[in-house]
């Protein structure tokens, strides 16, 4: 087989081919030339190079294997070159990751605000218990599906305590209108939130109710307190 640098259209599909099919040499010698070159491309993006055997490891295995048993590199045609098809089909899993990460934070820091901000109150703590993974996936799946200013309203007041008066001023608004899209925001995240969780906890009305009487709780709380 010829070396990276010299491997002609035909000898790249080849090699694809090879690899797809699992032979252990071909996937070797793919691994050698394609793979392990990426990791000067990340350490050159800025990835901490502590991190980039876990992205190359993600990289690999979307390209050989697939999420859904359908390998990324099965759709390489030969018409570019091999190396730029890998190094583009990395970077993506690597945005990607970033994405899912920066999501997976955003979580957690509502929840947490959740958390933090509970009322003290056994039936709902019960709930609460009985069902969290499913609350936790409804609470995030209805923000992720707020608009983007809603959430940045909500991130504004309830992650970093911003008041409607700073809010106004940020968006450079009337109080009153920072005021009321707040509030269409807070509206919009509970509305969404019941709907979710009437649809993925299949509970009873009352139950569901008495989840989303816990989240307004805390959001109109806190927007009770504002100077």
């Amino acid at each position: 087989m010829s070396t990276g640098q010299t491997r002609s259209p035909h000898d790249e599909l080849e090699l694809v081919r090879a690899c797809l099919a699992g032979d252990a040499p071909a996937i070797a010698e793919f691994d050698r030339d394609f793979v392990e070159p990426l990791v000067g491309v990340f350490v050159a993006k800025g990835l901490a190079p502590a991190n980039v055997p876990s992205v190359l490891g993600d990289a690999r295995s979307h390209l050989l294997v697939g999420t859904t048993g359908r390998p990324a590199l099965g759709e390489f045609t030969g018409r570019g070159s091999l190396r730029a098809f890998v190094r583009t089909a990395a970077i993506r899993v690597w945005l990607n990751r970033q994405r899912s990460d920066q999501r997976r934070r955003e979580r957690e820091q509502l929840l947490l605000f959740l958390e933090d901000h509970a009322i003290v109150d056994e039936e709902l703590l019960l709930i609460k218990r009985r069902y969290a993974t499913q609350f936790a996936a409804a609470i995030y799946e209805a923000w992720t599906a707020l608009q983007p200013d809603h959430r940045l309203l909500l991130r504004q007041h309830l992650l970093t305590a911003m008041s409607v008066d700073r809010i106004a001023e940020f968006h450079r608004i009337h109080r009153s209108s920072a005021a009321r899209r707040l509030a269409v925001a807070r509206d919009s995240w509970l509305h969404g939130s019941k709907r979710i969780l009437a649809q993925q906890l299949r509970v009873a009305p009352a139950d569901v109710d008495s989840l989303l009487r816990f989240v307004r709780s805390q959001l109109e709380l806190d927007l009770a307190e504002l100077p």
